[in-house]
């Protein structure tokens, strides 16, 4: 389900973004634009739908969602003219028939027929894994999961699939080691033992244009149109209200940000009228009890400090439909698509917008928005009880507590531990997680059943100690969390959102003010633990670890400090800042936050019945941790309903938990919709599906120098300029296909040769040390230990690769190898004979140019049993820094220190996708052409930078207001020649690198030309492609070494995936590469290398071995720049398949597919 609401056009999102569409300017355009297509396969690409449609004419534009039930996928496909709409629904309308005439035949659903993997349910409790494998020959792998007793079976089989008049070609669904036939997939489904039916997927068709969803279906769209705005003031303002209210210091802790509480209602008797207008009738004098709410928060001038401007300004009523979706239809289970889009948004300086929705069935919501400075959890909570009471009895029977300030008034002196500096940092968006990396974490809500909460708090108790309730969930979570982590990082953290109101000094607070307080009285608890402490301590041990953090805050004197403390960093406020917590921001060790409403009960009934749904909501912003919100079921039956903000694999962690602890929140489960007859626990697990293919490695061999160069030096120091990149581990992968003198040949020759070779590459036999602990400086020893020759196998042949994912293709290809070898070459034989052939070296001895000679110097000795040049290996010396130093301050700008707890998170930073393409030359060109002026040519380097600059603008849109790009840029032609000998450089293997970036406004690159923004890119470049730069950074670096007596090093800030989001562009194009060692010449060669924990998107731009003049690009992307690049309407990027690689037959009539069942893994043969 889509809900689209609030979403205007630029220029009228400027003006007023909180109004519905005006009516179309073209009035051509009125019509049916949009086909709706449901019943998808659960792994159909957005360039599927794209290659479909898009030759059809009127074609405009497509969209593939997930609805958040199973895997199921739906698209939209937009025209230009009502008449190209129909036209394409009509054509695929017959294609669906001949489709359907054919799978009638075999009695299977429509959109299952190209699926190798059929999943069977409702098949009975009885049901075992063993019954299944008997049924049908073909039969793989089989897995049976069991969610509220009943069974899930999932089936593959082993031949090939039936093809149907290209429909397969667009949308084919793969799952395991080969495809399903269609034969033996009807045949097993009519064996199966099964209860009776479940509903067959909705076959792919176009839709009716109403958005009222079949039963059990989720609703197609969901469009929140709001129908008025009004302003409601006070109707008895109290007198003598002062005119200001002054924001305590805890509610400076949190800050000023909008918060919702969203209460979701069934039907009500009376209709939704009467309740609209109840609360018309009500909100004037509940604003009189609640007068702040109906004022503005302001800043005040001379501190910049926010406060509550008391006016009687008017709180908001906001009135709201949603149109034609009923409640049973409203996918819940996403909350990004359900809670989310009915939180309207409003305009800042609001203390309160009271929102109603209507939905098609007759019930509603109601939302109280308002600024976390006037309200945390209990306030929140407290102000639906009394608008309750109020509509119900006409009064309400306590009077809340307004005054702030004085309430938490800090100490003199103050006094607080030096901890809580360490605890807190400024929100500021160049140390935040950039807008795309923050928008990969889901958005998801669960049911947590009584009995399980229950189950979870006895498994959590010892005889000597009763877990609470919250603790047991927390220590489960907590294991979950480490789960999902695994080996990405050795620590992870939990936090807690704790209300001080219970532990104040009553001799200092009295316990019915604060009870009658709205304001904050929160401070968060946090406890950092090593994964495989949580991962391998009992259940009780992790809760006991939970309270204890818990029972650490939870005192007077806590609040106390945070009061002082706030006092004496007020001054951020003055500079337009403010302050967050340091666990919630998203780096250092992966941290998850659980804020735990369980202890407020909201009543929720005003006259209309009670609620069946109340969640607390907040747009998080910038910030990168998970987070959990903890609320009671309206029921009161003792189960909680769960919001939760999740890194994808913890999401996966979560739904795959075999205890099922969370269950999706469906309308169902919610009380929307009918009982369900077996409550299966499905959710869409982004997870890939297909089976691993091992590469197993055969041997590996330590290599020496057969001649080692006499009088060569037993340590090299690297220069300045290589420290810039330090000591990390880099790949050069060139992928052969099968030479017709077979594998073995390849690795004989391999081995024969790597001696030799080495007596020329000599520092490539040694090994990568810190021998001066006094500097810590990485250096070369020279010491002959030996180069590793690595032979591994890859069970599949190369046409089976799916390049196009190049985590699960050319990411399994290099074997991870010791950190302190200085090179491992490695051969990986595949099923059709063909091999891949990587040179994993250390950065710290090759840049791209010294990667790329090193591949070519191989070929030429294997050819021709000698080198043309010689190879110069001296280092220092050729970079000495000047005395005395000269660089710009700016420089310290670039760069940051690479320290863990200043980068994104290894959860955040695996949302980040890998995908390989192919750019024509024609496509090289034709970006040229456009991106030149008669006044100014673009290079193609410029021209290709100019298209993605657009792109990442696109995927960017209103996140953020700016974007960049940077490219590494190669400083040989450029150095000084007075200094630098030409044809020293050329033989130099180091590194001669710096990077070139560019910061610009998101609506600049998106509104100026391909040349303009070709030349911002040109501009850039050529800023530091002088030699003075390449002097200043061995200066720089000569003064900053002292980082590496820290055990630290250094990167350049543009890669860390903070402040605004950052493309770094990689050209090798300028490298051509052989490669051919005797056995042909290479069919794809590309760089590659392990990120780590950086969080900015990376392309590699290579030029393919064919040097048809072509270019292959490897990417590391967002996922929402993934998906902008292949919704991109000039298809530049085109997925690397095997076939455009030249490893399969080509694909006929250019049909792109994404077809490999195939990903990889590494393992050792033992």
């Amino acid at each position: 389900m889509s809900l689209s609401h609030h979403r205007l056009p630029p220029a009228a999102a400027a003006v007023d973004p909180y109004y519905v569409y005006a009516p179309h300017p073209a009035p051509h355009r009125q019509g049916v634009l949009t086909l709706f297509i449901a019943g998808l396969p659960d792994d159909v690409k957005p360039r599927e739908i794209h290659n479909l449609f898009s030759h059809r004419p009127g074609f405009d534009h497509c969209l593939l969602e997930y609805t958040g039930r199973g895997n199921q996928a739906v698209a939209f496909v937009t025209f230009f003219t009502h008449e190209a709409a129909l036209s394409a629904m009509t054509s695929l309308n017959v294609m669906e028939d001949q489709m359907s005439h054919q799978a009638q035949k075999m009695k299977i659903p429509v959109i299952r027929m190209n699926c190798l993997q059929i999943r069977v349910i409702n098949q009975g409790t009885s049901s075992r894994m063993g019954n299944l494998p008997q049924m049908e020959p073909g039969f793989h792998v089989l897995k049976m999961r069991r969610r509220g007793g009943m069974p899930v079976a999932f089936a593959d089989f082993t031949v090939s699939t039936l093809d149907f008049a290209g429909a397969s070609k667009c949308c084919r669904a793969r799952r395991g080691l080969s495809s399903l036939h269609h034969a033996q997939a009807s045949a097993a489904i009519r064996r199966l033992p099964t209860a009776p039916a479940a509903r067959s997927p909705c076959p792919l068709a176009p839709r009716p244009q109403s958005t009222l969803a079949p039963d059990g279906m989720p609703a197609e769209r969901l469009d929140v149109a709001v129908s008025s705005r009004t302003l409601v003031r006070a109707s008895d303002p109290p007198r003598g209200f002062p005119a200001v209210l002054q924001a305590s210091n805890l509610d400076l802790i949190l800050g000023s940000f909008h918060i919702y509480l969203v209460a979701v209602y069934p039907t009500p008797a009376a209709g939704f009228p009467a309740v609209a207008a109840a609360a018309r009738a009500a909100l004037p004098a509940f604003l009189s009890r609640f007068f702040p709410f109906a004022g503005r928060v302001v800043t005040n001038v001379s501190t910049g400090v926010p406060e509550i401007a008391c006016d009687n300004a008017g709180a908001e009523l906001v009135v709201a439909e949603a149109a034609g979706v009923r409640l049973a239809d409203v996918d819940f289970a996403d909350a990004d698509r359900s809670i989310a889009r009915v939180a309207v948004p409003f305009q800042h300086g609001l203390a309160l917008s009271l929102q109603l929705v209507r939905f098609a069935c007759g019930g509603f919501a109601l939302s109280w928005g308002t600024n976390h400075l006037l309200a945390d959890g209990h306030g929140l909570t407290a102000l639906p009880n009394a608008w309750a009471e109020l509509l119900r009895t006409g009064g309400v029977s306590w009077e809340p507590h307004h005054e702030r300030a004085s309430l938490f008034r800090p100490r003199s002196p103050p006094r607080f531990g030096p901890s809580l500096d360490a605890e807190f940092t400024r929100y500021a968006p160049a140390s935040l997680p950039n807008s795309l990396l923050a928008a990969t974490l889901v958005r998801r809500n669960y049911v947590v059943s009584a009995a399980d909460v229950d189950r979870l708090r006895a498994a959590a108790s010892t005889p000597s100690r009763r877990a609470t309730r919250l603790e047991a969930l927390s220590a489960h979570v907590w294991k979950l969390l480490a789960a999902a982590v695994g080996g990405s990082d050795a620590h992870c953290r939990m936090a807690w959102l704790v209300d001080g109101r219970p532990r104040l000094d009553p001799s200092r607070y009295d316990k019915g003010t604060v009870r009658r307080y709205l304001g904050n009285v929160l401070t968060y608890a946090s406890r950092e633990a090593a994964v495989h402490a949580v991962s391998s301590s009992p259940l009780p041990d992790v809760a006991a670890m939970a309270g204890a953090a818990i029972a650490g805050v939870f005192r007077s004197e806590r609040f106390e400090e945070l009061v002082d403390w706030m006092e004496a960093r007020k001054g951020v406020f003055r500079e337009g800042g403010k302050w967050t917590e340091v666990v919630g921001v998203g780096t250092g060790s992966p941290a998850l936050v659980v804020s735990a409403f369980v202890a407020f009960r909201v009543d929720g009934d005003f006259g209309f019945g009670r609620p069946r749904l109340v969640m607390p909501w907040v747009r998080p912003g910038r910030l990168g941790s998970a987070a959990m919100t903890v609320a009671r079921s309206p029921r009161e039956d003792g189960s909680w309903v769960i919001t939760a903000r999740l890194w994808p694999r913890l999401a996966d962690a979560v739904d795959a938990d075999p205890e099922a602890v969370f269950k999706p929140a469906t309308a169902t489960r919610l009380g929307f919709g009918a009982p369900e007859q077996a409550d299966v626990v499905e959710h869409a697990s982004r997870l890939p599906s297909t089976m691993p293919l091992d590469v197993v490695v055969a041997s590996r061999t330590l290599v020496r120098a057969s001649d080692p160069p006499p009088g060569f030096p037993a340590v090299l120091l690297p220069s300045n300029l290589d420290l810039i990149f330090g000591s990390f581990h880099v790949y050069f992968i060139a992928v052969y296909p099968a030479p017709a003198a077979g594998f073995h040949a390849v690795a004989a020759a391999a081995r024969k040769a790597l001696p030799v070779f080495l007596s020329t590459f000599f520092p490539f036999a040694g090994r990568v040390v810190v021998a001066d602990a006094s500097t810590g400086v990485p250096e070369i020893a020279c010491n002959n230990a030996g180069a590793e020759l690595v032979v591994a196998d890859a069970a599949a042949p190369l046409a089976e690769l799916d390049f196009f994912d190049a985590d699960r293709s050319l990411g399994a290809i290099p074997v991870p190898f010791d950190h302190d070898l200085a090179l491992s070459l490695q051969l990986v034989r595949f099923a059709c004979g063909g091999f891949a052939l990587s040179w994993g070296c250390n950065h710290l001895l090759v840049d791209g140019h010294g990667a790329t000679a090193m591949c070519n110097a191989w070929a030429e000795l294997l050819r021709t049993g000698g080198l043309s040049w010689e190879p110069h290996h001296d280092r220092a010396s050729l970079f000495q820094p000047r005395s005395p130093p000269r660089y710009s301050a700016s420089l310290d700008a670039e760069f940051t220190r690479y320290a863990l707890a200043g980068l994104p998170s290894s959860l955040l930073v695996a949302t980040l996708v890998r995908r390989s393409y192919v750019v024509s030359a024609a496509d090289v060109e034709r970006l040229r052409a456009a991106a030149s002026t008669p006044a100014r040519r673009a290079t193609r380097v410029e021209a290709l930078s100019a298209h993605v600059w657009k792109l990442l603008a696109a995927a960017v849109g209103g996140s953020d207001t700016h974007c960049r790009m940077a490219w590494p840029v190669d400083g040989r032609a450029r150095l000084d020649p007075a200094r630098y000998d030409g044809g020293v450089l050329s033989r130099y293997l180091g590194n001669v690198v710096t990077y070139a970036s560019r910061e610009a406004t998101v609506e600049a690159v998106s509104s100026s030309t391909l040349g303009d923004v070709a030349a911002m890119a040109g501009a850039s470049i050529a800023g530091v492609f002088r030699s003075e730069r390449f002097e200043e950074l061995v200066d720089w670096m000569e003064a900053r070494k002292g980082v590496f007596r820290e055990g630290g090093k250094w990167t350049e800030a543009v890669g860390v995936g903070t402040g605004s989001p950052a493309l770094v562009l990689s050209a090798f194009v300028s490298f051509r590469v052989d490669g051919d060692f005797g056995f042909g010449r290479p069919r794809l060669v590309t760089p590659w290398l392990r990120p780590g924990r950086l969080g900015s998107a990376a392309m590699t731009v290579t030029r393919s071995p064919g040097e048809d003049r072509s270019w292959v690009v490897t990417a590391r992307m967002w996922p929402r720049l993934a998906d902008a690049v292949e919704a991109d309407p000039e298809a530049v990027f085109k997925p690397a398949t095997a076939s455009r690689l030249g490893f399969a037959a080509p694909e006929p009539d250019g049909v792109v597919q994404h077809t490999s069942p195939t990903c990889m893994r590494v393992r050792t043969e033992t």
